[in-house]
Parts: C-alpha cells; sequence; structure tokens
C-alpha cells in the first residue's frame, strides 16, 4: 500500500525580472509504500525541500496530483497523521522545552492527558529528561534538534517527513534517534521520509533512496540493490553527481 504517490506534478518557479523559468520541479510518478525508511538524496537547489513543501501543502503545484493515505492532500484530514521537522524551525526564546513541546504539541489535537503521556514516554526514549527545564534560548543546536523531533512524533504518526533530520546530534544521540525511529518503523510499520546530505546516515537508516536533480527524479531504489550494485550509498550518489568525470 503507497503512503505517497505523486502523478504528473509540476511547479514552476519564475524569474523577478522577467518571465523565464529560473527552476522547474517536474515528477510524472512517484511512490512511496508504506513502512519504508525513504532517503530522498541530492544537492542543495536540487528540489528536495520544493517536493516536501508540495506534499505538505506548503506551496502549490501548478498541475498535478499527490495523495497521502490514498488522500488529496489538499484535505486537511490527509495530514492528521503526519509529523515533519523542516530543516530551519524556531520555538518561543522564554519557553521551556518542556513547555515548548507541550503547547505546540496540543496541535496535534489530542485529549492533553495522551499528550503529556506521549511527551513523557518520548522524553524517557530519548534520554531528554535533564534538559526539560531548560529555556529555549539556552538550548544548544542539538537539543533544539530534540524538541522539533519531539514536535514532529508527538500523536499517532503514520508518516513522517523530516528535513535534515540528524543535524546538530552528536553520535550518541543520532545513534540513540536512529534507534528509536527504526523502532517505531519495525514495531509500528511508521513510514519516514527524510532528506540528508550525510551519506553515510542514509546508508545506516534508510531502506530505500531516490536521487533527485535539477527537479527531477533519476533513480529510486532499494538500499540492498545500491549496495550490490554500488558497494555504498556515496558510490551511488557520486555516480550521478561527481562533476570531476572520474
Amino acid at each position: 500500500m503507497s503512503i505517497i504517490e505523486i502523478n504528473d506534478l509540476v511547479k514552476k518557479y519564475k524569474k523577478k525580472k522577467d518571465t523565464s523559468i529560473e527552476f522547474k520541479l517536474s515528477i510524472k510518478n512517484l511512490v512511496i509504500e508504506r513502512g519504508k525508511i525513504f532517503g530522498l538524496l541530492g544537492p542543495n537547489g536540487s528540489g528536495k525541500s520544493t517536493l516536501i513543501k508540495l506534499i505538505l501543502d506548503l506551496i502549490f503545484p501548478d498541475t498535478g496530483l499527490i495523495t497521502i493515505l490514498g488522500i488529496s492532500n489538499k484535505l486537511k484530514e490527509s495530514r492528521n497523521f503526519v509529523g515533519y521537522l523542516p530543516e530551519n524551525f524556531s520555538f518561543p526564546q522564554n519557553y521551556s522545552f518542556e513547555k515548548a513541546a507541550y503547547y505546540f504539541g496540543l496541535m496535534n489535537k489530542w485529549p492533553k492527558k495522551e499528550i503529556i503521556n506521549n511527551l513523557h514516554k518520548l522524553y524517557d526514549e530519548l534520554e531528554l529528561t535533564s534538559i526539560l527545564d531548560k529555556r529555549v534560548k539556552e538550548l544548544s543546536k542539538g537539543m533544539i534538534q530534540n524538541l522539533g523531533l519531539v514536535n514532529a512524533l508527538v500523536g499517532q504518526k503514520k508518516l513522517l517527513i523530516l528535513d535534515e533530520p540528524f543535524n546538530g546530534f552528536d553520535p550518541l544521540q543520532k545513534r540513540r534517534v536512529m534507534k528509536y525511529l527504526s523502532k517505531q518503523n519495525e514495531d509500528n510499520n511508521l513510514t519516514i521520509l527524510i532528506t540528508s546530505h550525510i551519506l553515510s546516515d542514509v546508508e545506516v537508516f534508510c531502506n530505500q533512496v531516490a536521487l533527485i536533480n535539477n527537479g527531477e527524479i533519476l533513480n529510486v531504489n532499494s538500499k540492498k540493490n545500491v549496495l550490490n550494485d554500488h558497494g555504498t550509498i556515496e558510490n551511488y550518489y557520486f555516480k550521478y553527481f561527481d562533476i570531476t568525470g572520474e
């Protein structure tokens, strides 16, 4: 069963000074099956974040259809079970970690008691209890990233969309987060779509990968096939993107 399906999607950005096309995203067909950990890879400016924003209906296509769990992404209910971690985000600077997590958790429209219970389970699993009283302005980059991740996870999620999710984590916390997300994937069939420039993280974490460049999907493959054919995700990536010609 597909959790995301994209057909005949086109999004054009025009230059401000004239009507010529500055960037065009064009995807004929892309299907992400439920239960996959899907890595979307490509250089800066290749269309990764644009595609994510289109999926979430944060920006609007010129043409094309996107469904989430079989529901048009134009309908609000399609996103009821989707958690999103953008690459760049912020929280009120004077809130504590716990207060920010709680108030943003309320946006899931769950009963307050369930939100609190869910958050405390996340704090325990991700070993965050020691920083709950710290104000946002006192948090390190990695701690802020933890807060964003908790916000994406709270609630009954079936799909996580994570843009550069491991930014700022030290190796120990990165391993802890990967282990937790992998367990949710295995136990609850949670689908995860991530972008990352850290190819070694993708190799450890993902089980399917796609390459995007200049707004077009170049290749979609299972990690198993990629490793069999290329040895590493890095070799696979540079087959398409190595500009040295080697």
